[in-house]
């Protein structure tokens, strides 16, 4: 519902894009984001059902979620050193193809995604010179930590893949600023640092939580991080030497889901 309500407000159907965004766009989304939440409830989530009890509380929650977003992007608007925000895209599918090489064979495996925002936000930095990021945003229902998105470099380095230890939303984003990295003419790359990033709705006074490597924001750089992780991925997954197996952590969960639980003697399923 959040996803679908701002994207509308944001970015409708008949908007050009890159659609500059004012502070009138988002006075007028706020006003109207009630009504836009419960249309999205009523067509997508209810189908015809009674908007009642569970729904008609996961609704207002929706409803100030948004209300409280739309706040602050106007108060950032009316920050000094704000001069512009641009939506170049809102919940639209990007793909990525990467060529590995595995036993001697030549495999093309596509990544992709739907990313929720992908923005241009110029602000002047403490000399009063205009910068400007292009922003590949994920936004997030529940709670997020910094530690979340933040990946240390010695882990990286590590040999196996396992031995990495890569937080999840960490390699979400930096998977979404791989395949982004690719649709950017040279012209773009030059007048414009891509920096990931997230929204937690649940704690907006974190503003976009940047994913990091050592707590350094990353940026076009981390590229460079995550094409060999992605590629060490893929071919562990496409070499028959490497057996699948069930996931030996405790308590991670991973076996509720698994469709193999039911008959796999290592599952570890949860009592409840």
């Amino acid at each position: 519902m959040v996803h679908d309500t701002l994207q509308q407000i944001y970015l409708p159907e008949e908007a050009p894009s890159p659609c500059h965004i004012s502070i009138n766009q988002l006075e007028q989304g706020k006003k109207e984001a009630d009504q836009l939440v419960e249309k999205v409830m009523r067509e997508k989530v209810l189908h015809g059902r009674q908007l009642e009890g569970r729904n008609q509380f996961l609704m207002s929650v929706a409803q100030s979620m948004v209300k409280s977003f739309l706040e602050r992007e106007i108060k950032l608007m009316h920050d000094p050193k704000f001069r512009g925000l641009t939506m170049l895209s809102a919940e639209q599918e990007y793909r990525r193809p990467l060529d590995i090489e595995v036993g001697g064979q030549r495999h093309t495996v596509c990544f992709g995604g739907k990313m929720d925002r992908i923005d241009r936000l110029t602000l002047c930095d403490e000399k009063g010179h205009p910068r400007t990021f292009t922003r590949i945003v994920d936004y997030k229902t529940g709670k997020v930590n910094p530690s979340d998105l933040n990946a240390d470099s010695k882990n990286l380095q590590m040999e196996g893949l396992q031995e990495k230890r890569i937080p999840e939303k960490w390699f979400q984003l930096m998977t979404y600023l791989w395949i982004y990295a690719a649709e950017r003419t040279s012209s773009e790359a030059e007048s414009s640092n891509l920096l990931p990033g997230i929204y937690a709705l649940q704690n907006l006074k974190d503003n976009l939580l940047h994913a990091t490597i050592d707590k350094h924001d990353v940026d076009d750089r981390g590229v460079d991080v995550i094409e060999p992780i992605l590629s060490q991925l893929c071919q562990e997954l496409l070499n028959p030497d490497i057996p699948f197996v069930a996931n030996p952590a405790k308590n991670s969960g991973a076996c509720n889901h698994c469709v193999a639980n039911s008959y796999c003697p290592k599952a570890q399923l949860s009592e409840w």
